[in-house]
């Protein structure tokens, strides 16, 4: 494992000799998940906003921790707010759009937070119509949607930038948002179990231990009023589904 002063080296390093693809994987490793989780270096990330998504599809078509499967991720929540009546989505960290933009085209009305200011900026950019909000989610949601009511809201690989208490109060301020029918979605690096997570950890020899990604057994014991369930898509990624119970 690399120490957090040399990952910033290497970061440096990386972005100079972007253009060779074998430095393409490596900054999806050593670049996206340290920047992404740590407040304090987030004009680092503000870099990597405005560089191409390549880097993703690469990880995620060699099937590379941290996106491995993501295209079939992103295919299975848009698919699944489509067959959705409702068209009021929430998107938090809503990054590059790219799910978001998809989900505009087909007539949703698209609420996006995110902690970057350049993130924001872009996804105005892309999403004149739409409500985007600079905020920091540790802190729960912004008081510009008080009162907001989604059918749809994603967690689109970014919980795992809070602490295990931050992420529970998030998700259950996140159900006070949705409607009757609306459903959470937390896609991520994830496991069932901790057990699970920790042999995963010692597989991958690029595994970052400052990440706090989901064990689904965890989430779903501080969540017993709600339905919750797991889909499995790759060796270390998956999704959580939460939605509120139907009284009968």
């Amino acid at each position: 494992m690399f120490s957090r002063k040399n990952k910033e080296n290497i970061i440096f390093c990386i972005l100079e000799y972007h253009i060779s693809d074998k430095y393409v994987i490596i900054s999806t490793i050593a670049f996206w998940r340290f920047i992404v989780v740590n407040n304090n270096n987030r004009n680092l990330f503000e870099v990597w906003s405005s560089s191409d998504n390549g880097d993703v599809k690469l990880a995620n078509d060699n099937k590379k921790y941290t996106f491995a499967a993501y295209n079939k991720i992103q295919e299975f929540l848009k698919n699944r707010a489509l067959k959705h009546r409702g068209r009021k989505a929430l998107d938090i960290g809503i990054g590059t759009t790219d799910l978001s933009t998809e989900l505009s085209k087909e007539g949703f009305d698209i609420t996006g937070i995110d902690f970057s200011e350049k993130m924001t900026e872009m996804s105005r950019e892309k999403l004149p119509e739409s409500k985007i909000i600079s905020w920091d989610f540790s802190n729960g949601l912004p008081n510009e949607i008080e009162g907001e009511k989604y059918n749809i809201v994603f967690c689109n690989y970014s919980i795992h930038q809070l602490e295990f208490e931050q992420q529970i109060n998030l998700i259950k301020e996140i159900v006070e948002h949705l409607c009757d029918d609306g459903i959470l979605f937390i896609a991520d690096v994830m496991a069932k179990y901790r057990k699970e997570l920790e042999i995963l950890s010692k597989r991958v020899d690029d595994w970052d231990d400052e990440e706090n990604y989901i064990v689904y057994d965890e989430i779903k014991d501080e969540l017993p009023n709600l339905y919750t369930d797991y889909i499995k898509f790759s060796y270390c990624s998956g999704i959580v589904e939460i939605r509120k119970l139907r009284i009968a």
